[in-house]
């Protein structure tokens, strides 16, 4: 741990140091084109865009012969350092923002995943409701007590079919008597509609009532 951190110093000291080396006179040009020179070289460690502009005006302003044969080499390597880091720069902004788009995606992928996780159990949940609200249903068709019911229920549905079709001859009647026309085919649908109510009638009250007939308990013989 001891060393972890004094290596951290350390570096923190050469950046320092390194920034500290922007060229602030004409003498330093020295150092700075030997730093060009050099791809490896720290000395722009942490430099911004003003380093490189204070750098290119001092370039352009010392005129002396013994740094200003390498101005115009000097400017352009600048410029390509500058940019080159730029570029660095743009890439790693640009890996971040499709890392984070990634993330992005995969937090929806995770949230979609989840709702539909959840929408899948509801579902299984209602569906095995249904399935055992049939269950329970069937179960009770299948007693005395669920025949009784299909077949009050069928009688009561036969009945509201008599009773409409009633009404149609009825209706087709008056509009007979007011028009002098009647029609023959309404007539014959509501009767054949009255026949079979009757006929299904008679054929569930028999089943009713069939369902409904108790055993009757046997007497108990006299003791002698």
């Amino acid at each position: 741990m001891v060393i972890r951190y004094t290596l951290a110093i350390c570096c923190l000291l050469v950046a320092h140091l390194a920034h500290a080396e922007t060229p602030q006179a004409c003498s330093d040009l020295s150092a700075l084109d030997a730093a060009l020179a050099d791809p490896q070289s720290p000395y722009f460690a942490n430099w911004h865009h003003n380093d490189y502009a204070r750098a290119a005006e001092l370039s352009d302003a010392c005129s002396g012969p013994a740094w200003s044969y390498a101005k115009a080499n000097r400017s352009t390597l600048l410029a390509a350092r500058e940019n080159a880091i730029a570029r660095a720069e743009a890439a790693r902004q640009e890996s971040l923002r499709r890392q984070q788009v990634a993330e992005q995606a995969q937090w929806s992928q995770a949230t979609e995943s989840a709702r539909q996780t959840e929408v899948n159990r509801k579902h299984a949940e209602a569906e095995a409701a249904f399935n055992q609200a049939n269950e329970t249903l069937a179960t009770c068709r299948a007693t005395k007590r669920g025949e009784l019911y299909d077949a009050a229920q069928s009688i009561i549905g036969d009945m509201d079919t008599k009773r409409s079709a009633q009404e149609a001859i009825t209706r087709e009647r008056k509009v007979g008597a007011v028009s002098g026309m009647v029609d023959k085919g309404t007539l014959h649908s509501a009767g054949e509609a009255i026949i079979a109510a009757d006929e299904d009638i008679r054929e569930q009250w028999s089943a009713y009532r069939s369902s409904a007939v108790r055993p009757k308990a046997r007497s108990k013989s006299p003791a002698n």
